[in-house]
């Protein structure tokens, strides 16, 4: 901004133009911190400028300019010719062309998070187009890009367990404790008590329509049994576990199955940072509220704990629909 400003201040005082030799353009950046009386400027009281080439970040500003004085050409082109002549049509059609090519050159989130452009074949520009940076941010934090992309290439439905991962790291991220389990457990307590308020009516329920899988998932805490050695988590790292290791109290050898599962999910230090961005008291909880969640994506891959929230979604509803029914006059319950 200063080297601008001077330049200005050249132009209109001393009325001098500015001549850029090729010589000077491709000076080295060393150059600008010799003497100002440096044989080769052309100024002598002018600094030297160097250049900077535009950063993989300024690109999408770059991107969005041209894009709106493009459509600002287009808004003008149809404004002037309502009719629209075929050499109309050809121009708006190019200029639709460039916009999407314009829209291509913007990086993804992951690629500009780490300030390059995406590559030919970058893997992330589907699930994390220009624009979803809060839905990137949040995946990095729970789970990492390489671990959720390793994850979404081995399920079935790669695009559906994009969505769903990403809304399983934006749950955690709103509630680092519970996560996407802790919307389960609200809708699980809604339930009974739906139930329960049928129940005192008289009003028969009807069948349990609610999977195995919340038997399987909302259970209590498992008592913790230590045989010594590493925790299984340090024994997959191949190290021995630290004198306060947090995870020696829950990957206990009875629960390699869990491990196995938290691996396949989440790997062990994202679960162990998870863990450490939860106030100490609340650690346990977190961790097997992850574990919880790992075990319904393993058995869901691909949608996890949503197939359980979705069913009891339906079953709040089918309990509400129920109860207003029943509380409903005779006459209009029998549409009288």
């Amino acid at each position: 901004m200063e080297s601008e400003e001077e330049e200005d201040d050249i132009g209109e005082q001393k009325k001098i133009p500015l001549l850029i030799t090729r010589d000077y353009l491709t000076s080295s950046p060393s150059h600008s911190a010799m003497s100002t009386t440096s044989p080769r400027c052309p100024l002598p009281c002018h600094p030297q400028i160097p250049r900077f080439p535009h950063s993989p970040a300024t690109l999408p500003h770059i991107a969005i300019i041209c894009v709106f004085v493009l459509l600002l050409t287009k808004n003008f082109i149809r404004s002037c010719f309502p009719k629209q002549s075929s050499s109309i049509r050809i121009t708006v059609f190019f200029i639709k062309k460039l916009l999407q090519g314009l829209q291509l050159m913007a990086p993804c989130e992951k690629c500009r998070h780490n300030q390059k452009r995406c590559p030919a074949d970058c893997s992330y520009v589907q699930y994390f187009p220009a624009g979803r940076r809060d839905d990137f941010v949040a995946v990095n934090v729970v789970f990492g890009s390489i671990k959720f992309l390793s994850v979404v290439n081995e399920a079935p439905e790669q695009n559906l367990a994009s969505e769903s991962l990403i809304r399983h790291a934006r749950a955690r991220i709103a509630d680092r404790v519970n996560g996407f389990s802790g919307t389960a457990y609200q809708l699980r307590n809604r339930v009974n008590e739906l139930r329960a308020e049928l129940t005192e009516r008289g009003i028969p329920i009807g069948g349990d329509i609610i999977p195995q899988i919340e038997a399987e998932q909302l259970e209590a805490e498992q008592p913790v049994v230590h045989n010594g050695g590493p925790c299984g988590a340090c024994r997959h790292q191949r190290k021995q576990c630290p004198a306060n290791c947090s995870l020696r109290a829950i990957f206990t050898p009875q629960r390699n199955a869990d491990l196995n599962n938290v691996l396949a999910l989440y790997g062990v230090p994202k679960f162990k940072s998870n863990m450490d961005r939860v106030d100490a008291a609340e650690r346990r909880l977190a961790a097997e509220r992850m574990i919880q969640e790992s075990r319904a994506w393993n058995e869901f891959p691909g949608r996890g704990f949503e197939v359980l929230i979705n069913t009891l979604n339906q079953e709040v509803q089918r309990l509400t629909r129920t109860l207003e029914l029943a509380k409903l006059p005779f006459k209009k319950r029998l549409g009288g």
